[in-house]
């Protein structure tokens, strides 16, 4: 969930401030969701740095939750889907 609101948060930052310029609704929307979905890849690639101390701690990212070889297949997916 940590993600998911990093993504939005940024992602709709950054599209506030293109909004400013960029009256095409469109353009600002592809905006939002392409930096949006590239932030929840970015931080969820952190989050392989402490698998094990999350699982000990009780935390539920990404990685610790679905393993470390799904979940990179799920955020190269999404790369891949993004950059098409």
């Amino acid at each position: 969930m940590k993600n998911v609101i990093i993504g939005i948060t940024w992602g709709g930052t950054i599209a506030l401030i293109v909004s400013h310029w960029c009256n095409a609704v469109t353009t600002v929307l592809v905006i939002f969701f392409f930096y949006a979905i590239k932030l929840f890849i970015t931080s969820c690639v952190n989050d392989f740095k402490d698998v094990r101390g999350d699982l000990a701690a009780g935390i539920r990212t990404l990685p610790a939750c679905l393993g470390e070889n799904r979940t990179k297949k799920i955020l190269l997916s999404l790369n891949v889907i993004l950059q098409s």
